[in-house]
Parts: C-alpha cells; sequence; structure tokens
C-alpha cells in the first residue's frame, strides 16, 4: 500500500473489520483518523492503536446522522494539521461522508 503519511479516515474503527483495517493501515505508516458512534469503543481503539506507536485519533459519529456527518467532516479536514502535515484533505474529506450516502440508501433498523 502506498499510504505512508497520508491520513486515512476509517468509519466503524471501534471493533471489528473496522478496528483491523485502521491497526493494518496504522503499520503501513497511515495517519489514522478513527470513527465510531459508540465512543467508548472509539476510545479504547485509539488507545490500542496509539499504544501500538500509531498515529491516530479518533472522532465519534453517527455516520447515518446527517448533522454528526457535517461535524466529522469538519474535524477530518483538521486531521492532516492535527497529526501533524501530510497531504490528506481528499482521503478526510471523502471518509465519512461516503459512508453517510451508503447508509442513507439503506433502510435503518429500529
Amino acid at each position: 500500500m502506498r499510504v505512508k503519511d497520508q491520513v486515512v479516515v476509517i468509519t466503524g474503527a471501534g471493533g471489528g473489520i473496522g478496528y483491523g483495517c485502521a491497526r493494518r493501515f496504522a503499520a503501513e505508516g497511515a495517519r489514522v483518523v478513527i470513527s465510531d458512534i459508540d465512543a467508548d469503543k472509539g476510545a479504547a481503539a485509539l488507545k490500542s492503536l496509539q499504544g501500538e506507536g500509531a498515529e491516530a485519533t479518533f472522532i465519534a459519529c453517527d455516520v447515518g446522522d446527517r448533522g454528526q456527518v457535517e461535524l466529522a467532516k469538519g474535524a477530518e479536514e483538521a486531521a492532516p494539521r492535527v497529526l501533524g502535515g501530510g497531504d490528506g484533505d481528499e482521503e478526510a474529506q471523502g471518509g465519512v461522508a461516503g459512508h453517510a450516502r451508503a447508509n442513507r440508501e439503506r433502510p435503518r433498523k429500529p
């Protein structure tokens, strides 16, 4: 992968496949922005990633809520500065928004 020093945004990264992806990108040298609806899981995932030496930050976000997505996009756009430079604006802008579009097209479970 060619992600060294790039900002990568991963939603659903509080556990499971999302967390596994975050670990892999971090191992490849990416600066990782993890996002999850569950703030406790997200914080635990962040602590774990940082414990492994990853440059990472966490944004709590429900990608099914347009207002939260807009707030997260603003935070993600600042991520390259927060995580120490990099050329990650395009990745940061597309991360959560892309998942939000997909979630709007699927019915939400009650």
